[in-house]
């Protein structure tokens, strides 16, 4: 279950826990005409504070960042991102002391009947894109993987997109030279935009084709392959004849969108909790945001909701680049009420992380999570604790603190 999910749940346990407490005096649901949200800003940096002024008493607030997968637009609706496709993967050509250098061609075709026969490979009409690709260095005995970077396949569509392209790796060995083994690695297709995987390598169903020369083979270590992870063609070491194969794959599609579902937000006021003034954020990534908060008011028998917007432009480099785990919070300052005994705030991070706090009758739930998962985490306090303590998240070297407050 996502994080956004996982929140989703939480909300509606809290609702529905708070209609039953109220089941024989539903309480008059408060006026969210006022609700709105200003920024002393419209302009901020890269891993800046964002801070968030509200004017709202809701029951419950949930914030919308604008970011990929949080976007208001789509809380209700399915996201279809327009993409473009990339192919990726990496490249090994070894001995160098071969003969046969360039003994692997990268060829794209429309017109492949799917018979995986050398006849009707030969009958195909097959494009060479070759130079698209990084070209691997022989290296010495054992294979070493030159990575190529993106290669756009889009265009290759473009004459009839509703039909499928194949992707074929065509391999010779010229008569009395020495091997080169060459081998494919890390294979796949997907989005420019989105990153999302369109075909892995299985899924591209590549078919190792023999042509001829291959009864010189002495075993089947040396028969070029299909693996379950990679391509290569190998062969005996000294080749007295001409050799040919190809591996092709299975048909591949244009996909014009993803759809990554429905978008969620991030519940940050419950019913139990203080009042919200405030609510900080940090983007990593520069752009413009449309930042929505939805206030929420409910009773037995009757839900109110209203939407503030704002937008924000987050100007210079992404961040992420340093190893220093990125910690956020949304709140600087938890306020308890003596009369719950607990309160949450959110947090994300880019690593694992640990929370411990000052006094040990202040426990938090949970204490420990997952790289760069989103979690609302539950503060909860015993008879006896104290009247402020501090929390303290930690990330390999960075931490921030949060501090924890008793109210009447």
């Amino acid at each position: 279950m996502k994080a956004g999910d996982i929140i989703k749940v939480m909300v509606a346990a809290a609702i529905a826990a708070t209609l039953l407490s109220c089941k024989d005096s539903f309480y008059e649901l408060g006026s969210l005409s006022d609700f709105s949200v200003s920024t002393e800003k419209s302009v901020y940096k890269v891993g800046e504070r964002v801070e968030f002024n509200l004017r709202s008493d809701a029951d419950f607030i949930v914030f919308y960042s604008g970011e990929e997968g949080s976007e208001y637009e789509y809380k209700d609706k399915d996201h279809l991102w327009p993409d473009h496709m990339l192919l990726g993967f990496s490249t090994a050509t070894y001995p160098d002391n071969g003969t046969n250098p360039e003994s692997g061609r990268l060829l794209w075709s429309n017109d492949f009947p799917e018979v995986y026969e050398p006849e009707w490979i030969k009958l195909s009409t097959w494009h060479d894109i070759t130079d698209r690709i990084v070209y691997p260095k022989p290296s010495p005995t054992n294979y070493l993987l030159y990575e190529t970077p993106a290669v756009e396949i889009s265009d290759l569509f473009a004459e009839d997109p509703g039909s499928p392209i194949y992707f074929c790796w065509a391999f010779k060995t010229e008569a009395n030279t020495i091997r080169n083994r060459f081998r494919i690695d890390n294979w796949h297709i997907y989005g420019k935009n989105t990153g999302r995987e369109f075909y892995s390598f299985a899924q591209s169903a590549f078919v190792m084709v023999e042509g001829q020369g291959f009864d010189i083979e002495s075993s089947e270590q040396y028969y070029p392959r299909v693996t379950d992870k990679y391509i290569v063609w190998d062969g005996v070491s000294k080749s007295t004849v001409f050799k040919d194969g190809w591996a092709v794959s299975g048909p591949i599609y244009w996909s014009e969108n993803i759809n990554t579902g429905k978008d969620s937000g991030v519940t940050i006021k419950t019913i139990g909790d203080p009042v919200k003034r405030q609510h900080n954020y940090y983007y990593d990534k520069p752009g413009t945001y449309e930042v929505v908060f939805e206030a929420i008011n409910a009773n037995a028998s009757k839900r109110t909701s209203a939407i503030a917007k704002t937008t924000v432009t987050i100007e210079g480099e992404e961040s992420g680049q340093s190893n220093v785990p990125v910690i956020e919070v949304s709140t600087a300052e938890v306020e308890i009420p003596l009369s719950a005994m607990s309160a949450t705030f959110n947090l994300r991070c880019s690593a694992g992380w640990t929370i411990t706090s000052s006094d040990s009758l202040v426990s938090v739930d949970p204490v420990a999570g997952n790289a760069g998962d989103l979690y609302m985490v539950k503060v909860s306090v015993a008879d006896g604790a104290s009247s402020e303590s501090m929390l303290q998240i930690k990330a390999g070297d960075a931490y921030k603190n949060v501090k924890v407050v008793l109210k009447q």
